[in-house]
C-alpha cells in the first residue's frame, strides 16, 4: 500500500490562535480556506503570506488578436475581430523622417511598431506607440545600408530586415527592446528583393522575390542564434511584391507579380508548412490580382491583405481589405475598405 503524506492542517481560526513558526520549507494548509502557506524557519504564521503561483508569462506571439495597421504616409487601422472599413489614425507630417514611408518593411514589439528601411534610398528604423495614436514616429536608429522592398521578421526581442534594391542577401537585426542601429546579422541563400516573409516560433522565412529573376525560393534561418538561411522548398509560382502571412503552423504567400506577366493566376494563395521542409501549395485566390503588396496582417485566425495594386481588369491602386482563413483552404473575402488607396506599404497586427 502507498504512502500518505500528510501536511499540517487546520482552519484558518486555529492557524491563527497557535500563530506558529513553520520550519524552512514547510508547509501548513487552511482546511476551510483551501490556502496555504510555506514556511521560512522565522516567520510567525500571521505575518507569512498566502502561497501564490507566480502568473504565468504572456508569451510574445507574431499574431494579433484584435487591431490591424497598415502604414505608409499615414497610418490606418481596422478590427481583427469584426469586419469593417479601416479609419485614419495619424499623419506622418513633414516633421517625421517617415515622410514617404513607401516600400518600408514592418516590424513590431508588444509596444512599438517599427518601420524600417522607408524608401529605396533609406536607413532609418522608425517607431510608434500602440497604445497611442501619434502624429509621426520617432527615429531610433539605422539599418547597415539603404534598404527598399524588404522583408522584415520578428521575435519576442528583435527585428529583422532581409533584402534589398538593389540586390543583396544580407539579413540585419536590430534590437526592439532598446533603441540601437541594425547589423547584418545572417544572409539569404539567392540575392534579391521583394520577397515576402513568414514567421515561425523558431524560424525567419523568405519566400519569392526578384534578383537577378524572379524567384521561386523558399528559405529560411534560426532565430536561437545568429545562422544563414537555408533552401527549404519552393512557391507554386515565381513571383515578387507578394504578401506574407503566418498562422502558427503555416506560412503563406499571397498576390505578387508572377512571370511571365498577366498569367491566368488572379493573386494567388500558396501554403507552406513550418513543421516540415518543402514546397508550397496553391490554396487559393485574393479577390484580385494585386501584383504590388499592400500591407501584410496576421491574425491568430486569419491572414489579412490592405491595400496593393493591381493590374487586371485596369491598372490602379487598391484599397480593398480581405482575408483568408488559416484553419480551411480557400479564396480571401473582401471584408472593408481602406481610407486611402495604397501599395508597398508596412503592416502591422496587435
Amino acid at each position: 500500500m502507498a504512502n500518505t503524506i500528510q501536511l499540517k492542517r487546520g482552519n484558518a481560526a486555529d492557524w491563527t490562535a497557535a500563530d506558529p513558526t513553520l520550519a524552512a520549507g514547510e508547509f501548513g494548509f487552511e482546511t476551510d480556506t483551501a490556502k496555504f502557506k510555506v514556511g521560512d524557519g522565522s516567520t510567525a504564521w500571521s505575518a507569512l503570506g498566502y502561497f501564490e503561483a507566480a502568473a504565468a508569462a504572456v508569451a510574445w506571439t507574431f499574431q494579433g488578436s484584435s487591431t490591424g495597421y497598415s502604414s505608409k504616409w499615414n497610418r490606418e487601422s481596422f478590427s481583427l475581430v469584426s469586419d469593417g472599413n479601416a479609419v485614419q489614425i495619424a499623419d506622418y507630417g513633414t516633421s517625421s523622417t517617415a515622410a514617404g514611408a513607401t516600400y518600408g518593411g514592418g516590424v513590431m514589439s508588444s509596444e512599438y511598431a517599427f518601420i524600417t528601411g522607408l524608401s529605396p534610398t533609406s536607413q532609418f528604423i522608425e517607431k510608434f506607440p500602440f497604445a497611442a495614436d501619434s502624429e509621426t514616429a520617432t527615429s531610433v536608429g539605422t539599418l547597415s545600408q539603404a534598404y527598399g522592398y524588404m522583408a522584415n521578421n520578428n521575435t519576442a526581442t528583435h527585428g529583422y530586415t532581409a533584402g534589398h534594391n538593389p540586390v543583396t542577401t544580407n539579413i540585419d537585426k536590430f534590437s526592439t527592446v532598446s533603441d540601437g542601429d541594425g547589423a547584418v546579422a545572417a544572409y539569404l541563400t539567392v540575392a534579391r528583393y521583394a520577397l515576402s516573409s513568414q514567421n515561425s516560433d523558431s524560424h525567419g522565412y523568405h519566400a519569392g522575390g526578384y534578383g537577378p529573376a524572379y524567384s521561386n525560393v523558399i528559405d529560411k534561418f534560426p532565430f536561437a542564434a545568429d545562422g544563414n538561411s537555408v533552401d527549404v522548398g519552393d512557391i507554386s509560382a515565381a513571383r515578387y511584391q507578394s504578401h506574407g502571412m503566418s498562422s502558427t503552423e503555416n506560412g503563406y504567400v499571397a498576390g505578387g507579380q508572377i512571370y511571365p506577366r498577366y498569367v491566368a493566376y488572379p493573386g494567388r494563395i500558396d501554403k507552406f508548412s513550418f513543421a516540415s521542409d518543402g514546397n508550397a501549395t496553391y490554396i487559393g485566390n485574393l479577390t484580385t490580382y494585386k501584383e504590388y503588396d499592400g500591407s501584410s496582417v496576421s491574425s491568430t485566425t486569419h491572414g489579412y491583405s490592405a491595400g496593393g495594386f493591381y493590374t487586371q481588369p485596369s491598372n490602379a491602386a487598391s484599397n480593398v481589405i480581405e482575408k483568408f482563413s488559416f484553419t480551411s483552404d480557400g479564396n480571401s473575402v473582401d471584408v472593408g475598405d481602406m481610407v486611402n488607396d495604397g501599395y508597398n506599404t508596412a503592416g502591422f497586427q496587435i
